[in-house]
C-alpha cells in the first residue's frame, strides 16, 4: 500500500462516535504537514472541520495543502511537541477529539 494511502486511512481516525455524528467543530491535530493533510481531507469528506497545529518549521506547501482541505492551519511552537501540546490544549479546552499520528 503507497505511503499517501495509508496516511489516509490512519486520519479516517477523525472522531465519529456511532451514536451521533461527529462534532460540527471536528477535531484537533498536530502534523508536521503530511498527517495534517490527511486528517483535513478526512474531515472535508465527513463535512465536520479540522484544526491542524503545526511547528514553525512546517513547509508552506504542506500549510497550503492543509488549508486546501478546509483545515485551520495554526502555527504553534518551534517543534512537533509543542504543537502536539497546542492541539491537546485546545482540545481539552474546547472538548474536542484528537487524531493522532501514532
Amino acid at each position: 500500500m503507497p505511503p499517501a494511502q495509508r496516511l489516509i486511512q490512519g486520519a479516517q481516525r477523525v472522531p465519529q462516535p456511532l451514536d451521533r455524528p461527529a462534532p460540527a467543530a471536528g477535531c484537533a491535530t498536530a502534523s508536521g504537514g503530511n498527517h495534517g493533510a490527511a486528517v483535513a481531507y478526512a474531515a472535508e469528506k465527513l463535512g465536520v472541520g479540522a484544526r491542524v497545529f503545526v511547528p514553525e518549521i512546517a513547509t508552506p506547501a504542506k500549510i497550503a495543502r492543509i488549508r486546501a482541505h478546509g483545515a485551520e492551519a495554526v502555527v504553534a511552537g518551534a517543534s512537533y511537541a509543542e504543537a502536539q501540546d497546542s492541539a491537546s490544549a485546545l482540545a481539552s479546552a474546547d472538548l474536542l477529539p484528537t487524531v493522532r499520528l501514532f
